[in-house]
């Protein structure tokens, strides 16, 4: 154990530093220093249990010091000593770790009690850490079984990562799971005919499937595996990984047991979370594995499925990118409108899917009617006809993006002019107020970025230097105009920090406000 004291009179030091070897079991190790930066140099090499400072430091503060040696997974016991009772000291103290503060003068008697309580507080400490210890070992047995009955339970149900979930993380090394960005894969062994529930060698193969994939995802670290209770092993690694740990697997399991295996893998996850849904997608796309003989490895986001897509498919992301003029992002959109409708249940054949498709631009024309106030006209009858005579999808995508392309390039401009005319409509009127990009935005109902393109395309200058333009315009016609002072006046165009109205004025103008008002 370690005790380190920092204290810059020599006295008082010497008198702790013996207080604490009177009282100090064999194994103490004491340090002592005069200064806070010296102390933090050798607190953060040497990690003491416990630390007694002085507040008042010659240079930096004891206060100073505890901020200074903040780190992960260090937690000593901390006594400030000051002669000073400002309950703010001790606040913040408290605040920085410290458990105890003593205020001078203080009687040895005193201070050795304070220094004998840690000392039993920390090995009481250790004496449970020692025992947890001795019990995990004994429950080591029986830790991966209630560790895979954990990760089931996340699967089945979506948690929220809650103190006491991540404790059960940290258990178990999983806290990789909290924060990263991660597929979760079924993997089952392909066969002509399903299994009896008893069959033995069905059993054991699935069991020499589990041992193999333990094995490699030790060189795919972090990742964990476990069993369902369809007897599908169960893989959650980071997204990057997927492709190759899918291919290691394929390639041992059939070296070693000469067994086909079907891999059904889930979306990218970025939330703990969606663990459960993860798992829901990779039991899916497992089913398309066998449902599909030949296709072993099927990723649930070639199946669009309908009830998740609705972001793909939203009319007001596809109406806003039309009013951009983004012929890209359009392309983009008819691709995703297609594949989603070809895997949709309820479509059966391609009228089906030319059916859907024109619902969809239905839709899409109310919403540019109704919230962007887009005159769009009528869908013509040729493109119905064409739509439901279709008989091949590229066909079908390309009578529909040179349909909406069409509608784009009519609507793109003439919105445009009309969103920039309100945006500086709102600066006439609110200049005065703060008001920012993404004020206005929200005002126009429009994404910032979108709006700062289209003021820039339409004005030839940038919002800021827009906004600064007609606020300098309206300080030089009070300057001039009225008798109101110039912090007055700053505050009116939206200025509430007179130097820096004062500093932009004259990079403005060539001249400071006072000079101006006066004509020099």
């Amino acid at each position: 154990m370690k005790l380190i004291i920092i204290e810059d009179e020599q006295e008082i030091l010497q008198g702790m530093t013996d207080a604490v070897a009177a009282i100090a079991a064999q194994g103490l190790e004491i340090i002592t220093v005069t200064n806070s930066e010296e102390a933090t140099e050798l607190i953060r090499s040497h990690k003491p249990e416990i630390i007694i400072s002085d507040i008042v430091l010659p240079q930096q503060s004891g206060i100073d010091m505890l901020q200074a040696i903040q780190m992960p997974d260090y937690h000593p016991k901390i006594i400030m000593v000051s002669g000073y009772s400002d309950f703010q000291y001790a606040q913040r103290s408290m605040q920085l770790g410290a458990m105890d503060y003593l205020l001078k003068p203080f009687s040895r008697e005193e201070f050795s009690t304070k220094i004998k309580q840690v000392i039993e507080m920390i090995e009481g400490e250790r004496r449970n850490d020692q025992y947890i210890s001795g019990q995990m070992k004994q429950a080591e047995l029986g830790k991966k079984l209630l560790q895979n009955k954990f990760l089931l339970s996340l699967c089945m149900t979506p948690t929220v990562l809650q103190e006491h979930i991540y404790h059960r993380l940290q258990m178990w090394e999983l806290t990789w799971l909290a924060d990263a960005n991660f597929s979760v894969i079924a993997l089952g062994i392909v066969r002509q005919d399903r299994p009896s529930p008893v069959d033995k060698q069905a059993e054991l193969e699935n069991f020499a499937v589990g041992n193999i994939t333990e094995e490699l995802i030790e060189g795919f670290q972090p990742s964990v595996v476990f069993p369902n209770i369809h007897h599908n092993w169960i893989l959650i690694a980071p997204s990057e990984v997927i492709e190759q740990l899918v291919a290691e697997i394929q390639s041992h399991v059939w070296q070693y047991q000469k067994l086909t295996l079907g891999f059904g893998i889930s979306e990218q996850q970025f939330s703990f979370p969606s663990i459960a849904t993860a798992y829901q997608q990779a039991l899916k796309a497992l089913k398309m594995v066998y449902m599909n003989p030949g296709h072993n490895v099927h990723t649930y986001a070639e199946e669009l499925q309908p009830d998740q897509e609705s972001s793909r498919l939203s009319f007001e992301l596809a109406a806003q990118g039309m009013l951009q003029g983004d012929l890209d992002q359009i392309s983009k959109t008819v691709d995703h409108i297609v594949g989603y409708y070809v895997s949709a249940q309820e479509v059966k054949d391609y009228q089906d899917v030319s059916k859907k498709c024109l619902e969809w631009i239905l839709n899409l024309h109310s919403v540019l009617r109704d919230k962007y106030a887009v005159p769009v006209n009528q869908i013509p009858m040729s493109l119905w006809e064409d739509l439901e005579q279709c008989e091949q999808l590229e066909q079908l995508k390309a009578l529909m993006l040179n349909y909406l392309t069409g509608v784009a390039k009519r609507v793109a401009s003439s919105h445009s002019n009309a969103i920039i005319e309100k945006a500086k409509t709102l600066l006439d009127t609110q200049y005065a107020q703060h008001i920012t990009l993404q004020s206005v935005a929200d005002q126009l109902a429009i994404h910032p970025v979108w709006l700062s393109q289209l003021f820039k395309k339409e004005t030839g200058t940038n919002f800021l230097d827009y906004m600064t333009e007609l606020r300098m315009e309206q300080s030089k016609k009070l300057l001039r105009d009225s008798q109101l002072k110039i912090y007055e006046i700053a505050e009116q165009v939206g200025y509430q920090d007179l130097q820096y109205f004062g500093k932009l004025f004259k990079k403005r103008t060539g001249q400071t406000p006072k000079e101006f008002r006066y004509g020099k």
